[in-house]
């Protein structure tokens, strides 16, 4: 699994940009957080869970733990974090193109996901048959 400073150091690699590394990680934190609320929490946790006890909350106190998406989708935290710094750069077509390579990055996740973790019930009617 990714950690908060492996994705920095990715993205830091491959786009110069003039954003300190704490914005940077205010914004993935920010994007962890809601992983965790829409869909971790939305769904049961098999025994054997990979999901980290506690997620990154804090820069520079957690840059080393392990985020909630693992290898192989975990490339959705770089195309994320360059769509934002295209958004804050005002670059609208290259932002464009982050946000959709983005959105395709966080669909496929999402799909495995829901294969491999039940919904929680919603208390409605069971075994009516």
């Amino acid at each position: 699994m990714s950690t908060l400073n492996e994705v920095l150091e990715r993205v830091n690699r491959v786009r110069a940009d003039a954003f300190d590394d704490t914005t940077k990680a205010g914004w993935l934190i920010q994007l962890e957080k809601q992983l965790y609320e829409e869909m971790i929490m939305r769904h049961e946790q098999p025994i054997d869970s990979s999901i980290p006890d506690e997620i990154v909350s804090k820069y520079p106190e957690d840059g080393d733990k392990p985020l909630l998406v693992g290898a192989p989708y975990d490339y959705l935290y770089d195309r994320y974090l360059m769509a934002q710094l295209d958004f804050y750069n005002r670059e609208i077509e290259n932002y464009n193109n982050s946000a959709l390579a983005f959105n395709e990055a966080l669909d496929s996740w999402q799909k495995r996901y829901h294969q491999q973790h039940l919904p929680l019930g919603k208390g409605g009617l069971k075994n009516v048959w």
